[in-house]
């Protein structure tokens, strides 16, 4: 199974405050090129959040008319700069069936793999929070045909991050940590956990399998060491699996 990841876009509209706005909708336009040009085709390409950032319709608009241009099927969840309810009338042919109203946390089914998404945000602030509701919904989905192997995908890394200052800083409390990990712990076929949110590239053990972050689509936004970030359109990631349901990672750079 092959799988695009695109992250942390923060798209804004031309034209407003944001100096920016022509530089990340053309990391964007030149990401939705190359993966047309990729081959073969991955079987699906996933956001991982912060597809806006101010999360208003016309933002997400905006994402959605570039991201129907791929030649592949592709998915969404929300970042915390996203509004939820607004990204549920956007992109609702993309979100399958949900239990929970408020939250982006579906399958997608009638891959090699499944998709899960994991929606990790709060209406309250940037951080993020697993409630046992959302743990439950989770749940419910991992149970169906527990043989299948499972690919999660959501937008704060549920893990302790290295290089902060703040232990555990992309969430609100530990106890979010506390219930993700009990849930891996009850569902073996989880093979990946893919995420963005911390504007950098990174791969962690997590035990069964691994966790990679990708970095932000557009490279003035990349927190990691990437040299001179105003001359980077950025970059996305290409998820190779083998037969044995363990994954690669290609990170795919822009060209000017």
């Amino acid at each position: 199974m092959l799988i695009a990841q695109i992250s942390d876009t923060h798209i804004t509209i031309p034209g407003g405050p944001d100096k920016n706005s022509e530089l990340k909708l053309s990391a964007l336009d030149k990401c939705i090129d190359s993966i047309n040009l990729l081959d073969p085709m991955p079987d699906a390409v996933i956001h991982t959040g912060d597809l806006s950032h101010n999360g208003t319709l016309d933002e997400l608009k905006l994402v959605k008319d570039y991201m129907d241009r791929l030649n592949t099927l592709y998915f969404v969840t929300p970042g915390n700069r996203d509004c939820s309810s607004t990204m549920l009338d956007v992109f609702a042919e993309r979100i399958g069936d949900r239990e929970l109203s408020t939250n982006i946390i579906y399958e997608a089914k009638n891959f090699p793999a499944k998709l899960v998404s994991f929606d990790t945000t709060s209406p309250e602030d940037n951080l993020g929070v697993i409630t046992f509701d959302k743990i439950a919904s989770l749940d419910s989905i991992l149970c169906k045909n527990q043989e299948a192997p499972t690919i999660i995908f959501s937008h704060h890394p549920p893990f302790f991050l290295p290089d902060t200052f703040t232990p555990n800083i992309e969430y609100r409390s530990k106890n979010s940590i506390k219930l993700f990990n009990e849930i891996i712990d009850r569902h073996p076929q989880i093979v990946a956990l893919f995420c963005g949110h911390s504007h950098k590239s990174l791969r962690q053990d997590l035990g069964m399998f691994d966790a990679s972050v990708a970095p932000p689509l557009c490279g003035l936004l990349n927190n990691g060491d990437d040299g001179d970030k105003q001359s980077l359109l950025g970059s996305y990631q290409l998820h190779k699996f083998n037969d044995k349901h363990i994954f690669t990672t290609e990170e795919k750079v822009l060209e000017n």
